[in-house]
């Protein structure tokens, strides 16, 4: 967050699984931040996309030595960290990874293509169904004002300047609710939603201008709905 320039950060890769390893100075100022990994295939350096950050605020300065009651809540912690480092299995489930699905219907793990449908076709007598892709809707006009209805991909064809999105329709029992929408951010762009929709991991995104977006909603258990976007910047 606030810094001008673009920085290089420590990472590890083991597996084909990067990871980042976060320095005190990558999260000594609280705000928005962003993220690209860069890397070669062959002679040719790739790009990903650009990752949004968050660095949340401290409710102090560390000191040497935590007051009861809070040491033993912090040996609680840092035991469930050493327990944690015994099994490299979990320390692989704990990297974040982005997952999205692509227009292909497959799911898509940090930008690549895993080839397996992330949903399919209703099935004859209970049977789980054929692999299949989600319906496609495409919408024309900069102004979008509608429900999603479960298991549709709706894509914008033109950039969007304000999209009200009313609700979230699911008629089949048999199949997960799942909702997506992707569009172009016009020159302005304002976006409404229910107030049921909560962001993953709590944080609303902020929509450029000139920028693509994929949102993705998925119902829980509360009631709620979660969102989940990915930017590609122009």
């Amino acid at each position: 967050p606030q810094e001008d320039t673009p920085y290089p950060c420590a990472v590890t890769v083991e597996s084909g699984i990067v990871r980042w390893v976060i320095r005190e100075a990558d999260v000594a100022v609280p705000g928005e931040g962003k993220a690209e990994l860069r890397y070669y295939v062959g002679e040719t350096v790739a790009v990903s996309d650009t990752y949004r950050t968050w660095v949340l605020p401290s409710l102090g300065e560390a000191g040497p030595e935590p007051p009861e009651p809070e040491q033993s809540w912090v040996e609680t912690v840092l035991q469930a960290a050493r327990d944690a480092e015994q099994s490299a299995q979990n320390a692989r489930n704990a990297v974040t990874q982005t997952i999205t699905i692509g227009e292909s219907g497959n799911w898509f793990i940090d930008g690549e293509d895993t080839g397996v449908r992330a949903i399919g076709k209703d099935g004859d007598k209970g049977d789980k169904g054929d692999p299949g892709s989600p319906d496609i809707v495409h919408l024309a006009g900069s102004v979008q004002t509608l429900r999603l209805t479960s298991n549709v991909a709706y894509y914008c064809t033109d950039p969007v300047t304000s999209l009200t999105l009313n609700g979230f329709d699911h008629d089949n029992p048999r199949k997960e609710a799942y909702w997506s929408i992707s569009f172009l951010a016009g020159d302005t762009i304002n976006v409404m939603l229910p107030d049921t929709v909560v962001w993953n991991y709590n944080a609303s995104p902020v929509f450029t201008p000139g920028s693509e977006y994929d949102i993705y909603f998925k119902q829980l258990h509360s009631g709620k709905i979660l969102g989940v976007w990915n930017e590609l910047e122009a």
